[in-house]
């Protein structure tokens, strides 16, 4: 029932938002600007004629060396995934479309996991939270081409690990981390970086907790730091053990304001006003909503009428 309706809800609004002709996996006629660098990527890896360590790795790019598409923001595990049936797959296929309702269908699928959670069991609260965090202001954002960081699915689903009962540490639920560090790794390391931080509180609220299983725990939160640094090796997007390679230009430019989850910005609020920032900060834009903002203090309110 709940995948059902993340399904028909997600989708819904993933057309709403980027519009039908994305979803046509043979349409590229809408893809520009950042999206094309992505689509390029995948382009010239489909025509490797072997796989080679890194995955994703293209010997056209940047040629006569070569690059991986994981500096393009091609999402390179699905640029695998599909370059395994390449040979099916008319010249002009592209994934980033059918990827982002993805997003939207998980986005909703986990809101709805952790708003039930927060609300001891209500499925109407389920439903409502689900909604607001799949319109969320952050996520809607990067549907304007950043298709690899809209995977905020990932960070959702290690928060639902962190509302989850600290002493359930099975073996499939240590799998279930690994996994999605090594999803996360695929992917984009911004979004594989905040999903380890999430599940290193999972490992401390067990420690915290002392009902038993810590041992289990920081085995397991290990096992996912492995699996995320090794996956972010097997996708390229770490090449060489000099940090110094992997410093650009914008990283002196662009931050997060402080003030970020409760600043507009620019594209306005019904009570909030647009907070001052510096140059370069608006990549750091990760507006909450009203919706979401209003669920923090419930959840905070009830946490502190529960133990008083």
């Amino acid at each position: 029932m709940l995948f059902a309706l993340a399904c028909t809800v997600g989708a819904a609004y993933g057309v709403a938002v980027i519009g039908p002709r994305a979803l046509n996996p043979l349409d590229v006629s809408w893809i520009t600007a950042d999206p094309a660098t992505a689509f390029l990527g995948w382009a010239f890896f489909r025509q490797e004629p072997t796989l080679t360590f890194p995955l994703g790795w293209s010997s056209s790019i940047g040629y006569p060396l070569g690059e991986p598409i994981a500096y393009l923001d091609s999402i390179p595990l699905l640029a695998t995934l599909f370059w395994v049936i390449r040979g099916v797959l008319p010249q002009n296929f592209q994934y980033f479309g059918i990827y982002f309702v993805l997003c939207c269908i998980l986005q909703f699928y986990f809101g709805f996991r952790i708003s039930r959670r927060l609300c001891h069991g209500d499925r109407m609260a389920g439903v409502l939270g689900g909604a607001l965090f799949l319109c969320a202001p952050a996520f809607t954002w990067r549907a304007s081409g950043h298709f690899a960081l809209a995977s905020h699915w990932l960070i959702l689903a290690a928060l639902d690990q962190l509302l989850d009962d600290p002493a359930n540490t099975s073996r499939s639920r240590i799998a279930w981390r690994a996994g999605l560090c090594l999803v996360a790794a695929g992917i984009n390391p911004y979004i594989t970086a905040m999903t380890v931080l999430v599940l290193a509180a999972v490992c401390l609220r067990t420690l915290l907790r002392r009902n038993g299983g810590g041992v289990r725990a920081c085995i397991g939160f290990g096992m996912a730091v492995l699996v995320a640094v090794g996956g972010l090796m097997l996708f390229g997007f770490l090449r060489a053990g000099d940090v110094s390679q992997y410093a650009g230009l914008g990283y002196e430019k662009y931050s997060m304001n402080l003030l970020a989850p409760i600043d507009p910005e620019g594209y306005g609020a019904l009570l909030l006003r647009e907070q001052p920032i510096r140059a370069g900060q608006y990549e750091g834009y990760n507006y909450l909503g009203l919706g979401l903002l209003s669920i923090a203090v419930v959840a905070i309110a009830r946490k502190v009428i529960a133990h008083a």
